[in-house]
């Protein structure tokens, strides 16, 4: 399996559904138009084959899948995410010798550019380098499309009315303190500072400790920081094997 290419493909797809982080609401025509547009640039840097035409009908297709999904705003981030798995299915087969999808000229006149300029590309570890952003990219949006869908399906969403001056502005705060919080944990882990992730989880548990008298609150904040470690932990597990 090109393992290289398989993430350049996922990596473009996740680049693009960063607009999906604070849309609550739907993705808006500007959004499906870059998600559909930002994908796409893998295309020059392909040969033409049978496996070019194949991915490059994908991502025809995924406009008015992704137009679909959005419309549906009861079931948003469930659909979200089996998309997410669409895209993943996709990629591999055509990055598992199911089809001959090759790069292009492009490519070996980038790595020359690289070469020259900067480093030299055999002392780079592509793969490495590719998964690490996917496993980033991965955290940032995707994660928690999956954490809040998780707590929809255990009803742990806290209404407005339950908790006293609870507002959109506070839920966005969260969001952006969880994913931090994500980042964070993922490079300490990474990194291999294991320790300091502790540090991480207690400086949140004193930013929200105001927060927490109202015990409805106090348990949604609980499970939303141990699914984000979590996630953060398995994605940064899981990079550090290639």
């Amino acid at each position: 399996m090109d393992f290289t290419l398989f993430f350049a493909i996922l990596n473009l797809v996740l680049l693009a559904r960063l607009r999906l982080t604070f849309r609550d609401r739907g993705a808006t025509v500007a959004d499906q138009v870059l998600m559909a547009a930002v994908p796409m640039l893998i295309l020059p840097f392909l040969q033409i084959s049978t496996g070019w035409f194949i991915l490059l009908v994908w991502l025809l297709m995924v406009p008015g899948l992704t137009y679909l999904a959005e419309r549906a705003s009861q079931n948003l981030n469930r659909n979200r995410g089996l998309l997410l798995m669409l895209h993943i299915l996709v990629a591999g087969l055509l990055s598992s010798g199911f089809s001959v999808l090759q790069s292009g000229l492009l490519v070996d006149d980038l790595l020359q550019l690289i070469h020259q300029n900067f480093v030299p590309v055999t002392s780079v570890n592509w793969v490495g380098v590719q998964v690490v952003l996917f496993g980033l990219l991965l955290i940032i949006n995707e994660m928690n499309i999956i954490i809040r869908y998780l707590m929809e399906i255990m009803n742990l969403k806290p209404l407005p009315k339950e908790v006293a001056g609870f507002d959109e502005q506070d839920y966005n705060t969260g969001r952006v303190i969880g994913l931090l919080e994500r980042i964070f944990i993922y490079i300490l882990v990474l990194a291999a500072q294991f320790t300091a992730v502790g540090f991480i989880l207690t400086a949140k548990g004193i930013i929200r400790y105001p927060e927490l008298k109202n015990k409805t609150f106090a348990e949604y904040v609980l499970i939303g920081t141990l699914l984000s470690a979590l996630s953060a932990l398995i994605t940064a597990l899981f990079v550090m094997r290639f």
